[in-house]
């Protein structure tokens, strides 16, 4: 008994990391950025890690895309070498990995200002369930940088003892290499935060301890320059930055974190998705108190102001998209502030008196809870509004969708009907206050996950798909209808299984064939959605990443001349997808209005399509309930021209940073052309460098002697070519 009580928070993250292991063996977050982003990118980097290739660029998205120094995929951090594991052991095993990391280092965090283990514990267990934890694993690029602030905050406290900076200075790499910049930004500043407001470590000592770290990590972000400089995503340009601020109204969602938030299919209540500002109310009302008794560290107030308005969207910065990101340097902040003060709010809770009346308020939100989750609410709702407005709720505002917006609000008094239960027997049963406060956080962090996140069985995303034998992707792409046809595809299916009612349960429009049995999820992966052509090991121009390179995006920017007759239905329909509207490109490039009869296609060397229905301009090669077509006019990637002719070139050997080919006597004196990125590519022909032309999607160069050709691509060579001609304030201010 005596080891339980002294190991207890140790045993406490371990078993919820374990639970949290099995879950993901065979459930997983039905995410865009988990599936398509994150697990495609990993099994891409584990198989080829397997085959003792680091893959210095990834050639099966776009017409090639630097890939190892992706400063938005940590593909350098160490819990890389777990991919070598088949999906989805893989995936489970870094994510309970990385929730021990996280439950531990944050518990350190707290427990090295609480000086309480119960103290720490509850608030490690808030941020994960109730706050960035759990929830933040819908994107793992952002999530497992997160799990290292906990410790990285913790090590800083060594900065006073010189023979122990490695310590910090390790969890400061490791952290830089986790994964999206942005989040490994707001690390930073958390850090120097704490070291000077809790730990009060000199700001002279904190600034050389920084710029020790820049140094160290300093070559991971310049080899990281050309995708970040010659991407979509480095811009001040008003629709990138101005994505996801936190409106005023959305504060509300501190004190009812159901409030707001997708109702029904696409219609939602108010200002949106509620996962930014996802906290415990709890933390938020003991948050308020503290301020209101002047408790709070001093000087740390303006910082939460600067914060806040940072979160608003004034303020934007090149680089940084959703401005209510910043929420999460705010939870860590609050419960670093209830840490300190931990002992003050014990003392004050010993002596709370709660009188019996009390009750009527767990009562009240009761009544509150069931009059919104009932009928009543809605014909209540309707007569009201056919009072004011004169005529019954719209096609957008129907009775269902009412409906589900009063369950949604009715939830939150659910909620502070539970919390003031809890807070009413621990206030009488005061030797139960920490496990009571501990399984009501739990609780309710599962409750609120529940409602924001959708699991699906794992074995439902393949890990391969099978392509007719007579498919030579080794010379040609191979396009999915399923990425250019206008709303069809995972990202469809995702939407309208994410935007389906909380708690309501109205079915979205798929058929409830399709949503009980995952029918049409895996009939799409049959088809290869974004991405997924790097874990199959084919090319496609489509893809979904953490940059866009800006090429590309460029060049399958302006909308087809057929589009408007090819997608005359749809536009029949939606009106609006008939104006050009030219997207931001932030993960993917907008295809919707390039149609599959695009001659661009045929340029970027596509010569198959994979479609859901039948095309009637090109031959028919395959049909197994996926329609394969030929596009006969597509040049291949590898060729050798003759004035208008061009034959294939074929490697005889190609990875992920090179491909060879064989060039005999008669090709002397062709054109060798490869249709893809030239950036950073290097030709040698038997050993030796050639100058090459570069185009901006291709490379050539003439056949002067036959032999080996090697074509290279280096980082460094990509890092030189861009400090040779870019300007980089004019990239950031493009």
């Amino acid at each position: 008994m005596r080891f339980l009580t002294k190991h207890f928070p140790l045993l406490t993250v371990g078993l919820t990391a374990g639970a949290v292991f099995i879950l993901y063996v065979f459930r997983i977050n039905l995410s865009t950025d988990t599936i398509i982003l994150f697990l495609a990118n990993k099994i891409f980097l584990g198989k080829w890690l397997a085959k003792g290739v680091l893959p210095l660029y990834n050639p099966n998205i776009f017409t090639g895309v630097p890939f190892a120094f992706d400063i938005g995929l940590g593909n350098l951090h160490p819990y890389n070498i777990f991919f070598l594991l088949p999906y989805p052991f893989s995936l489970a095993l870094v994510t309970g990995i990385s929730t021990f990391v996280f439950l531990a280092g944050f518990f350190l965090l707290f427990n090295e200002i609480a000086k309480n283990n119960r103290i720490a514990l509850f608030l490690a267990y808030v941020l994960f369930f109730s706050g960035s934890g759990f929830i933040r694993y819908s994107n793992p690029t952002i999530m497992l940088v997160i799990v290292h602030y906990g410790l990285f905050m913790w090590s800083l406290k060594y900065l006073d003892r010189k023979q122990k900076w490695l310590i910090p200075l390790v969890l400061g790499v490791l952290m830089t290499l986790g994964g999206h910049f942005q989040f490994v930004l707001f690390g930073y500043i958390l850090g120097l935060i704490f070291g000077l407001f809790y730990l009060k470590i000199p700001l002279k000592k904190i600034a050389l301890f920084y710029i020790i770290l820049f140094i160290l990590v300093s070559w991971y972000f310049l080899l990281a320059m050309p995708i970040v400089l010659e991407s979509t995503r480095l811009t001040i340009r008003k629709e990138y930055v101005a994505i996801g601020p936190v409106r005023p109204f959305q504060f509300l969602e501190l004190l009812f974190p159901f409030l707001l938030g997708y109702v029904r299919n696409g219609s939602f209540w108010n200002v949106g998705p509620t996962s930014v500002l996802l906290i415990s109310p709890l933390v938020f009302f003991i948050t308020v108190l503290l301020s209101l008794k002047r408790q709070m560290t001093k000087g740390i107030i303006p910082i939460f102001l600067l914060l806040l308005v940072s979160a608003t969207g004034f303020i934007n910065l090149p680089f940084l998209r959703g401005a209510g990101q910043i929420f999460v340097v705010i939870h860590i902040l609050m419960c670093l502030e209830i840490a300190k003060n931990g002992q003050y709010i014990l003392a004050n809770f010993k002596v709370l008196k709660i009188n019996k009346i009390y009750l009527l308020f767990p009562l009240l939100c009761l009544g509150a809870g069931l009059m919104l989750y009932s009928r009543l609410f809605t014909r209540v709702f309707t007569v009201l509004y056919y009072a004011v407005k004169h005529r019954g709720p719209n096609l957008f505002f129907d009775a269902a969708t009412i409906t589900a917006t009063g369950r949604l609000i009715g939830a939150n008094f659910f909620l502070l009907m539970t919390l003031s239960v809890i807070v009413y027997i621990a206030a009488t049963k005061k030797k139960f206050l920490f496990p009571i406060l501990l399984v009501y956080v739990v609780v309710e962090g599962l409750v609120v996950n529940y409602a924001h996140t959708y699991f699906v069985p794992s074995k439902v995303i393949p890990t391969s798909v099978i392509l007719p034998k007579n498919i030579d992707s080794k010379l040609y792409r191979v396009q999915t209808a399923a990425d250019v046809i206008p709303y069809y595809g995972f990202h469809n299916y995702m939407s309208a299984i994410l935007l389906r009612p909380p708690f309501s349960k109205e079915n979205t429009f798929f058929t409830e064939k399709e949503q009980a049995n995952f029918e049409y999820l895996q009939s799409i992966f049959k088809l290869i959605p974004s991405s997924w052509s790097t874990v199959v090991g084919i090319k496609a121009v489509q893809g979904y990443n953490t940059f866009v390179p800006v090429k590309v995006a460029s060049y399958l920017g302006r909308p087809s001349i057929d589009y408007r007759d090819v997608y005359k239905d749809i536009i029949r329909v939606n009106p609006l997808f008939g104006e050009i509207d030219k997207g931001s490109h932030i993960n993917a490039i907008e295809t919707s209005r390039v149609t599959l009869y695009d001659k661009r296609w045929s340029d970027l060397s596509v010569k198959y399509f994979i479609s859901p229905s039948r095309l009637d301009k090109y031959k028919l090669l395959a049909n197994d309930g996926r329609f394969f077509y030929v596009n006969p006019n597509a040049v291949p990637i590898y060729g050798l021209y003759v004035g208008s002719s061009v034959i294939p070139a074929v490697s005889f050997y190609e990875d992920p940073n090179k491909a060879r080919f064989n060039l005999s006597a008669p090709d002397v004196g062709k054109t060798f052309k490869a249709i893809q990125s030239p950036d950073g590519f290097i030709v040698y022909v038997n050993g030796k460098k050639i100058p090459v032309k570069k185009d901006t999607l291709s490379l050539s160069f003439p056949v002067t002697a036959a032999g080996t050709v090697e074509i290279i691509y280096s980082p460094l060579e990509d890092l030189r070519e861009l400090l040779t001609k870019k300007s980089i304030v004019g990239e950031i201010l493009r």
